[in-house]
């Protein structure tokens, strides 16, 4: 087990880095003969796609942990909490409906405009996405627990249910329907609260962009127009200067402060991440990074292959024979179903068709 000593936070992003991206040149290299060869041997794609997992099959260096981890079959990430992703900005990324129910749907429109008016109508609609999760909040319940809730603890602290979720008898406290059929909402008791996923923009290369992402993940609103009010030229000028004011207040909050307090609660270490971040540019990515930070592993991987080299293995005429999924042929066998007969002798036989009715006594 390698354990090493993570001071900052490039630390941490140049150790997770550097081994997730270990460098494989011989593997490579081997690959890359093996097609050549594939391509000068005129083999089909089928064959060639054979000859070239072979290579990878017998010649990849795997360790011991990761192959007790495949043949147990575990779980290559498992976390106790859920991740849901935000997604932001002016034209965000959305999910379109399926196309089997968009013709569906296109259909039933064109039946009813013929029928209300008599013409044939194209019946195209602007209705083909999905509901996402800014939807769903902007429609959320008019109660006094929402109304000061920003977008990132509502994906945080609430799940949506699927029609197949919602209970017969729904509890008040947890569950609540949002406006508008959006569906319902279920708060997370059960299980700690999601870890929210968003963009990142740079506050120096992108301004504009990084004022609009915190305003709609740590502001509450319920329309687009309150992210920048039409008096404020840019969301910067907003988030510095702008007040709002609560329903259940009497007196106004600054944008700044509602936006810190509830991005302190969620945005942890941003700063040294991002100085992390320009330090890996800078410096650039050094090929052999995973040698340098531990050399011990790379010492015994070395020691490992020179015991390999040394020692004399029985070889195998044919690379495939080790592999059972590799030996599948498409040449004819001539193996044949056996058809094993039941004999019974006559005195076996007597009593059983005494025992038969008329009708089936007949038969024989």
């Amino acid at each position: 087990m390698d354990i090493q000593y993570i001071l900052d936070a490039y630390s941490c992003v140049v150790y997770i880095i550097s081994y997730i991206s270990k460098s494989e040149r011989e593997l490579g290299l081997l690959l890359q003969q093996t097609k050549t060869e594939a391509a000068d041997g005129n083999l089909d794609a089928q064959r060639t796609m054979k000859k070239v997992g072979t290579a990878y099959f017998h010649f990849r260096e795997l360790s011991t942990q990761e192959a007790v981890f495949r043949v147990i079959g575990l779980r290559l990430k498992e976390c106790s909490r859920k991740v849901q992703f935000i997604p932001l900005g002016e034209n965000p990324c959305r999910m379109s409906i399926p196309l089997k129910e968009l013709q569906q749907k296109s259909k039933t429109l064109k039946m009813k405009k013929s029928i209300d008016d008599g013409s044939d109508d194209d019946g195209d609609s602007d209705d083909i996405w999905l509901k996402s999760i800014t939807d769903r909040y902007k429609n959320r319940p008019d109660l006094e627990r929402f109304d000061q809730m920003c977008l990132a603890t509502f994906c945080s602290e609430f799940s949506v249910l699927a029609e197949t979720q919602i209970p017969n008898k729904i509890n008040e406290d947890t569950t609540f329907k949002l406006k508008n059929d959006m569906g319902y909402i279920r708060k997370r008791t059960r299980t700690s609260d999601a870890v929210i996923k968003y963009a990142r923009f740079s506050v120096e290369s992108a301004p504009e962009q990084y004022y609009q992402s915190i305003l709609q993940l740590f502001l509450p609103y319920r329309l687009n127009e309150q992210l920048k009010p039409p008096q404020f030229l840019s969301y910067a000028d907003f988030y510095n200067s702008g007040f709002i004011k609560y329903s259940q207040m009497e007196d106004l909050s600054s944008v700044q402060n509602i936006v810190n307090f509830n991005m302190s609660k969620f945005v942890k270490k941003d700063k040294e991440l991002e100085i992390a971040e320009k330090q890996l540019e800078e410096r650039g990515y050094q090929e052999d990074a995973w040698a340098q930070l531990c050399p011990e592993t790379e010492k015994e991987r070395h020691e490992c292959n020179e015991v390999g080299e040394n020692t004399t293995t029985q070889e195998v005429d044919s690379p495939e024979l080790g592999i059972p999924d590799l030996n599948q042929t498409d040449k004819p066998t001539d193996e044949n179903v056996m058809v094993q007969k039941t004999c019974f002798s006559r005195s076996e036989v007597i009593p059983l068709l005494r025992t038969l009715k008329e009708t089936k006594a007949h038969i024989f």
